[in-house]
């Protein structure tokens, strides 16, 4: 049954990874103490895509990587633009790594780097070179949307998006950003998107998406591999660059880990405040 049209609806899709479909209730529970009285955890909407990236063409291959690679030495070479140039994933990897291969990186970020090469092998393979998965994983987020815009008329709806999550949005929002006029508010974390256009030449082109609408903010560290400013490269998108230090946050895992840096809660508590 619809519900009255005032308030707001929080949609969070997800990056890349074996994720668990509660993967947000920490982050959850960390808004809900920032938001106190405006907290609405019924208009809370989780996209969760991640059951749906599985391909049996790409499921060896992070075994296979690991039987005949070195893969710490590999990365580390990537890193430092040393790369032998010998392996046939050299070009794949450079999605991640291309912006920054004169920074050195510390133990903690390389491990975490290894770990994302057989999350992006999988993910990012099955997104950009299945069909199916690919539309089926948009699916999610346009059902979340279509939710959204259903059962709560009138509420303004923000999406929250990390990293491959913000290539799922990006897509959706280029195919029928119209069809969700109550969409006020897209914040990305960590997107990739400057790797997808350099590499794959995949959604350089303005379609689809109105201008100022939504209201485009996107969170990046100074230090993320995978997600930069994008103002510079997207032009057209009207997008406010926020820059945010999950790299010294205690709470956070890296650079990446946009969710569980307390800045972050913050600024899209701010964002869902603005709307009320």
């Amino acid at each position: 049954m619809p519900v009255s049209g005032r308030g707001y609806v929080l949609i969070l899709i997800h990056g890349l990874g074996d994720q668990q479909a509660d993967w947000s209730d920490s982050f959850e529970q960390a808004l809900e103490v920032e938001l106190k009285e405006k907290w609405m955890p019924d208009r809370v909407l989780n996209a969760y895509w991640a059951n749906l990236s599985v391909n049996a063409a790409f499921a060896d291959v992070p075994r296979l990587l690991a039987e005949n690679v070195d893969m710490q030495k590999f990365a580390h070479q990537l890193l430092t633009g040393r790369s032998d140039g010998v392996l046939p994933l050299r070009d794949v990897v450079r999605a991640i790594a291309a912006a920054d291969r004169d920074v050195l990186m510390n133990a903690k970020d390389l491990t975490r780097l290894v770990g994302l090469l057989d999350q992006l092998i999988v993910d990012v393979g099955n997104y950009v070179t299945d069909n199916a998965v690919r539309t089926a994983i948009q699916n999610v987020l346009h059902a979340r949307l279509s939710e959204a815009t259903e059962r709560f008329p009138g509420a303004a709806i923000i999406l929250a998006s990390h990293s491959q999550g913000t290539m799922v949005s990006y897509d959706v929002l280029q195919q029928a950003a119209g069809s969700y006029p109550s969409l006020r508010i897209w914040i990305t974390m960590g997107c990739p998107a400057e790797k997808y256009f350099t590499l794959f030449r995949w959604g350089d082109q303005r379609i689809g998406i109105p201008a100022g609408r939504p209201r485009w903010v996107n969170l990046w560290d100074s230090q993320d591999i995978v997600g930069r400013a994008l103002s510079t490269l997207i032009p057209w998108g009207n997008i406010v660059d926020t820059e945010v230090n999950n790299h010294d946050a205690p709470e956070c895992a890296d650079a990446h880990d946009h969710w569980n840096n307390p800045q972050v809660v913050a600024a899209i508590a701010a964002e869902v405040s603005s709307l009320l």
